[in-house]
């Protein structure tokens, strides 16, 4: 986990000592203060419902439709322009007749992408087209998106190089009113009468030691805890190392602030 983090991180120019790390899932707040520690990353928050973060996800995401379609379209073929207004025109169909299968009386906004390259290449890059009329400045529009997207990636264009497109891609978003928050109701957030502490084993204690168990809600006023504790959740367990600290923000999520790491 410690690579796979220093592949996002280090190995992209970023320093981890910036960031907080965000602990999603029912086991991923058991291991995220030790990697924290590992990577260098000095915080580490756990959201409430952290357990089931990815169900939350989907149910606050916008509904949205993609269809697509494969056509090798050059841009500077002459015949460029009505190719691409005829592949988008068939694919507003098809998206429309699915959107009337699910959801008829839907508002919906479109925007659109494309797999391009450089005629002759074996790899496209993503790239998100403008909207507008699909006509000869439109070409234009899309060519410099291209080669926008391209310089990010490959940190060069090639200027006389002949782009063209290869998958095109139409997305029907169909918005609806989200929620002001997810955060379960002040009432139903009962504090632990049952707070305790047991023997735990921690590598970085070289044993067993008395840790606290605790119950989120049991972490009130924003007063940090020190490590070492097991915060238990419904849906995940977070575990604090010694020499690491917990807290409870006035959103209700888990902040673990990182002790320093130690030499072994």
């Amino acid at each position: 986990m410690e690579n796979a983090l220093r592949l996002v991180s280090i190995e992209r120019g970023r320093d981890p000592r910036n960031y907080a790390m965000i602990a999603f899932g029912g086991a991923g707040p058991l291991h995220a203060a030790r990697v924290a520690r590992k990577a260098g990353i000095p915080k580490v928050i756990v959201p409430h419902g952290a357990g089931v973060g990815s169900a939350i996800g989907l149910l606050q995401a916008e509904p949205r439709l993609d269809v697509t379609v494969t056509r090798v379209i050059r841009l500077d073929d002459a015949s460029a322009v009505d190719a691409l207004a005829a592949a988008y025109e068939a694919l507003e169909r098809q998206a429309r007749r699915e959107i009337d299968q699910v959801s008829p009386d839907a508002t919906v906004s479109w925007t659109r992408y494309a797999q391009m390259r450089y005629a002759g290449q074996g790899f496209e890059v993503h790239v998100d087209l403008p909207n507008g009329a699909l006509d000869q400045d439109y070409l234009t529009a899309i060519e410099a998106a291209f080669s926008a997207a391209y310089l990010r990636r490959n940190k060069f264009v090639d200027p006389d190089g002949i782009v063209e497109g290869v998958d095109w891609t139409l997305v029907a978003n169909l918005p609806r009113p989200l929620p002001d928050s997810i955060r379960p109701d002040d009432e139903a957030q009962v504090r632990s009468d049952k707070a305790t502490s047991r023997q735990c084993w921690f590598p970085e204690a070289n044993g067993f030691v008395e840790t606290r168990i605790l119950s989120r809600h049991d972490l009130t006023g924003g007063t940090a805890i020190a490590g070492p504790a097991i915060v238990e959740d419904p849906d995940c367990t977070a575990v604090v190392p010694p020499g690491d600290a917990v807290s409870l923000n006035p959103d209700g999520h888990l902040v673990i602030e990182i002790g320093q790491e130690t030499s072994q």
